[in-house]
């Protein structure tokens, strides 16, 4: 087990702090864009506050400076939302059945819409599970209830505006007896029609675009519409590399490189992929506002979840035998199923059996949880004596901050 040493402030805040002022004269942001940049960069900062932890045994100790929380900005914040996302769907809600991916892509022309409406995104998503639902429907010939998740991301390769849904989609459905039907299907190109179809004419009813821009993508040879569905999830690990992968945050520390005296950031991309290596120039407040568009609204979900995996239908799934048994045990064991309950609660005493929703339960497990899980660092063990460390102090005082640092 490795030593953890509490981090300093990142390249990211660094560029968005020296940046801001730039950023506000060419942008002109919201007011609740700039608080939340201003919180940003108050991650790790530790004039802002700091944590004191101490070992029990030998007195040692370290400080720890707070986080900032700002989703979707700090790669920090953003990597234990993605951890956590990612435990809570290979062991609290997919389903011990075959999963397949699905990602779905629009052409250029249509992108610049998802950026004035951050809330278009949605209508997209529960369009995909509709037409989704259809096919499976008539592949089965008969109806089912069908199950997908659907992640949003905005971003591409160097944080450009690139709008495009990821969905774990269940490989079949339900009966209405909870009968499982396995369905194996992957995109082809009559779902791809179908798909472009549907899309634009959700633009035409919002009125985003006219019929004769409508017209112009259906004559083109290559739309910019697209279809990938080769990735196939059989088991946990796939499901939790692959939920990582889909709630990601749009930067990546290790890829760039900033010279705060030009204020010049060079965005390397990786080798492998469609860059392969390729490299990209910009100012620090053209990165901060192409990371700005990636920021959703407040309380709005880039994940949906459709179907089997909708909350309404998962508060069914205890009553539901043949489904209680394919979902997963991290889920079952704080579910009993109702054969159980019977068992277990006579009718005199029996009181209505609640547990904690699984993805908040989650949200609130430790940081030093997550370190150990990815780094190999327990915050939590003597560096010194494997002794037994836990937080002692809050400390918030400038003046006591300023004798620490120094």
């Amino acid at each position: 087990m490795g030593t953890y040493i509490p981090h300093r402030e990142g390249i990211i805040p660094t560029i968005v702090r020296n940046s801001l002022t730039r950023y506000q004269a060419y942008a002109s942001p919201l007011q609740t864009i700039l608080d939340r940049l201003e919180n940003f960069t108050k991650c790790a900062d530790w004039t802002k506050g700091v944590a004191r932890i101490r070992c029990e045994d030998c007195g040692h100790s370290y400080f720890r400076p707070f986080s900032c929380k700002v989703f979707h900005l700090c790669p920090s914040c953003d990597q234990k939302r993605t951890l956590l996302y990612a435990e809570y769907l290979a062991e609290d809600l997919l389903l011990d059945l075959p999963h397949r991916q699905f990602v779905f892509t629009i052409p250029k022309i249509l992108r610049p819409y998802f950026k004035s409406d951050k809330r278009l995104f949605g209508e997209v998503s529960k369009l995909i599970f509709s037409l989704l639902s259809k096919f499976f429907l008539l592949a089965a010939g008969q109806e089912l209830l069908c199950a997908c998740i659907v992640s949003y991301q905005s971003f591409g390769e160097f944080a450009r505006f690139h709008p495009h849904w990821h969905v774990l989609v269940l490989e079949g459905g339900f009966t209405k007896y909870d009968r499982f039907v396995y369905l194996p299907i992957g995109a082809d190109e009559g779902m791809l029609k179908v798909c472009q179809a549907a899309i634009l004419a959700l633009f035409l009813r919002k009125e985003l675009i006219d019929q004769a821009r409508v017209n112009m993508l259906k004559d083109w040879k290559h739309s910019g519409f697209s279809i990938e569905s080769k990735t196939r999830l059989f088991n946990k690990a796939d499901r939790e590399a692959l939920g990582q992968y889909v709630v990601r945050g749009a930067t990546c520390a290790e890829k760039i490189h900033y010279d705060p005296a030009s204020d010049t950031v060079i965005w390397t991309a990786a080798p492998k992929g469609f860059y392969k290596g390729k490299t990209e120039t910009l100012k620090g407040f053209e990165l901060v506002d192409q990371l700005v568009a990636h920021v959703p609204p407040r309380r709005v979900q880039l994940v949906r979840r459709y179907g089997v995996y909708a909350g309404k239908v998962r508060k069914q799934w205890q009553e539901r035998p043949n489904i209680y048994r394919l979902s997963p045990e991290g889920w079952q064991k704080g579910h009993p199923s109702q054969s159980q309950i019977v068992q277990t609660i006579s009718p005199e005493n029996a009181e209505t059996v609640q547990a904690p929703d699984a993805w908040s339960k989650l949200r609130k497990q430790s940081w030093a949880r997550l370190l150990q899980k990815v780094y190999e660092v327990d915050p939590f063990i003597c560096p010194k004596y494997q002794g037994t460390m836990s937080v002692v102090a809050i400390i918030e005082d400038p003046k006591e901050l300023t004798k620490i640092i120094d």
